[in-house]
């Protein structure tokens, strides 16, 4: 291979997200389902709006892959006395203060402001400084790496520096935050990755700030918190063993008489999948020393917590907001372990049923259906192409997968085996709820590189590379598991998309604290 095959390969490792725009994505026809009027309950206190029925309808974009139609996670948190307003892509969800309740109105433009600025980046130059306000003083910032990863590919990045400018000052406040050798010592990556500043925040007489880096392809960083002393024009870094792998995605932060407390969500990315569970919402506390405080991570196998991934957060005198890609929940924090000290709403998607019911499939594929779905309303789960994709002529279509209570049992041809980083299983990406095993939709990893989110199906793909799934956001239980096959029963089916128009709503959450031990654990135990 030439030079210029070679620095194109290694121009494609260096931003392995343009593999994903080389492949194509889960490209997905509208459906046409009928337009029954939708639900939820609407605000009547002064500067609370109105629920949107048009906002709530969900339809499969022609332009969208299918794990971007199922995104519903927050890029803003806006409050004010009457209201607090969460931005996701998809809606506008506005909480009513007085009635405690939310309206669900069409998106604002999407803004997203934490993404690197790569084309400064391959013309040689460093990254732009963002701004801070603060007091009527601006602060500028940035994070690099050097040298330039883009200019030499023979040359690689050897460390990550923050800079920052003090108001007034043209000279920048730098600090070396890792190097390339304490990346590969951490086993956390072999490449430094491109890092970005994911969050700034003003908090008693500092600044704070949190650093990630890209991952993928053996690119990684050392996630790292930076705080500045307003009073001694200083610098200084905290990376937190438990954090350090993660990327993190927000901060809020209060102080109180005695002592600080941050708050920060938490999440992995990989290769074709940008959006995985990590270790849900950290909260820091300190008093004096900063480095020296206590943490303690909230995820959604362990707490009220609605959703794996807090992707914004929003601090109040007495409340914190944490967003997730599957629900909303606010907290009073100073009784943050205490479980009433939380109220969650769900997001879910349901639809009208006709009274003559549905016909349901036990897998996406099944020629033909196994049972009727007579209920009022059901919860539809997720929609899956029942076509290949890229073929051209054929015509986009799709079955959404519903809720399903007496449910489908199968046995799939594939069980555990461990690994290095534990034991995997078809079932992988499910948590245990108590009673069930289920996925929430912050859960289904993109997998951009793999023909989209996996299920568990006991056919596995067809020649042509659509998956024959059974479940793939249903819940289930685990009937049995062994290194050779897995069986489970599962509580979900599929059904026509032109059979159904679902739509979006909140649902206060019901969750209760787990008291029955996870299957998963004595099996895996007799297993290895």
């Amino acid at each position: 291979m030439g030079i210029i095959g070679q620095n194109f390969r290694r121009y494609l490792r260096r931003s392995p997200w343009l593999w994903v725009s080389l492949i194509l994505l889960n490209a997905c026809g509208g459906s046409t389902a009928s337009d029954e009027v939708l639900s939820p309950t609407a605000n009547d206190a002064t500067n609370c709006p109105q629920t949107d029925p048009e906002a709530q309808r969900f339809t499969i974009k022609a332009d969208l892959s299918v794990a971007e139609q199922f995104d519903f996670m927050a890029w803003d948190i806006q409050a004010d006395a009457d209201t607090v307003m969460v931005q996701t892509k998809q809606h506008q969800l506005i909480f009513c203060r007085e009635t405690q309740a939310w309206a669900i109105l069409p998106p604002a433009v999407f803004t997203p402001d934490q993404e690197p600025d790569l084309e400064r980046l391959r013309t040689g130059e460093d990254p732009a400084f963002q701004t801070l306000e603060l007091a009527g003083k601006t602060y500028q910032y940035r994070v690099f790496l050097r040298p330039n990863p883009f200019l030499s590919f023979e040359n690689p990045p050897e460390k990550t520096i923050f800079e920052l400018i003090p108001p007034g000052e043209t000279e920048a406040i730098a600090l070396d935050l890792y190097t390339l050798e304490q990346l590969q010592a951490s086993g956390i990556g072999n490449d430094l990755g491109i890092p970005t500043v994911t969050a700034a925040l003003p908090l008693g007489d500092a600044l704070f700030f949190a650093v990630s880096s890209e991952q993928g392809e053996g690119f990684s960083g050392l996630s790292t918190f930076i705080r500045y002393d307003l009073t001694t024009n200083s610098l200084e870094l905290h990376q937190p063993s438990e954090a350090i792998a993660t990327q993190i995605t927000d901060l809020q932060g209060i102080t109180t008489d005695s002592e600080t407390i941050l708050w920060f969500g938490t999440k992995y990315a990989a290769e074709g999948s940008r959006q995985i569970p990590a270790r849900g919402l950290g909260v820091y506390e300190f008093t004096n020393d900063w480095r020296q405080g206590e943490l303690t991570f909230y995820t959604i196998t362990d707490s009220p917590l609605v959703g794996a991934i807090p992707t914004q957060l929003h601090a109040e005198e007495d409340l914190l907001w944490v967003a997730t890609g599957n629900g909303i929940c606010q907290i009073q924090w100073r009784e943050i372990q205490q479980w009433d000290a939380w109220d969650c709403w769900w997001f879910a998607l349901e639809t009208q049923l006709p009274p003559s019911g549905v016909p349901v499939y036990r897998s996406l594929l099944a020629p033909t259906p196994s049972a009727t779905l007579t209920e009022t309303t059901a919860e539809v789960l997720w929609w899956a192409n029942t076509v290949p994709l890229g073929i051209d002529g054929q015509p986009k279509q799709g079955r959404y997968e519903i809720a399903y209570s007496p449910g489908f049992r199968v046995t799939v041809p594939e069980g555990a085996f461990r690994w290095e980083k534990g034991i995997y299983w078809p079932g992988e990406e499910w948590h245990w709820a108590g009673d069930r095993f289920t996925r929430a939709f912050d859960e289904v990893q993109e997998n951009a590189v793999g023909l989209g989110p996996v299920g568990i199906s006991e056919q596995g793909y067809t020649a042509e590379g659509v998956q024959d799934t059974n479940v793939l956001r249903g819940d289930f239980q685990l009937f049995t598991l062994t290194q050779d096959v897995t069986i489970v029963d599962y509580f979900s089916g599929w059904v026509e998309a032109e059979a159904i128009a679902p739509y979006f709503t909140l649902t206060p959450s019901t969750k209760t604290p787990i008291t029955t031990e996870n299957p998963l654990q004595k099996i895996t135990t007799e297993l290895f």
